[in-house]
């Protein structure tokens, strides 16, 4: 109350320009650089959110294909007929059943990516499913030693 009235108008006006100049600084600046980083990052989560959607529906049709796959209570000729069809055929040493269900197939020297596809197309096409494996890097490039157990979904213990 002891300034004079222009001192006054004086101190409010610039403590209005610090506050408004505080306020800018502080929020609306901030906002806007957030909404360009948004708006520039937006096209790119469009794209991931339709990846995403057309893998969920990729997902939702190969689980209808799976759960339409027959179901066999004895995998051991599935499997004989499979490895005859495919290149592994003279691959697998040993191809026998094991109590439970169970197919124990054995080879000392298999293609890992044909492997692979063998597995995939057994569980598409019999609902037979690879329940152990194990893998032993060979020196041959892309050679590996496999010791496999298969069973069915019927299978005790399976669900």
């Amino acid at each position: 109350m002891e300034r004079s009235d222009r001192e006054r108008w004086v101190l409010g006006g610039a403590s209005l320009f610090v506050l408004l100049a505080a306020l800018y600084g502080f929020l609306w600046e901030p906002g806007l650089a957030a909404r360009q980083r948004l708006s520039a990052a937006l096209p790119a989560l469009r794209a991931q959110v339709e990846d995403m959607r057309a893998q969920q529906r990729e997902i939702a049709a190969l689980r209808k294909k799976i759960g339409a796959a027959p179901r066999l209570s004895d995998p051991l000729p599935a499997i004989k007929a499979s490895a005859a069809a495919t290149q592994l055929g003279g691959s697998l040493a040993r191809v026998e059943p094991l109590p439970g269900g169970k197919v124990l197939v054995v080879s000392p020297a298999l293609d890992f990516d044909l492997w692979l596809a063998w597995i995939a197309a057994l569980q598409r096409d019999f609902g037979v499913h690879l329940e152990t494996c194990s893998l032993v890097a060979l020196p041959q490039p892309g050679q590996v030693r496999v010791d496999a157990t298969f069973s069915t979904a019927t299978a005790p213990g399976r669900l």
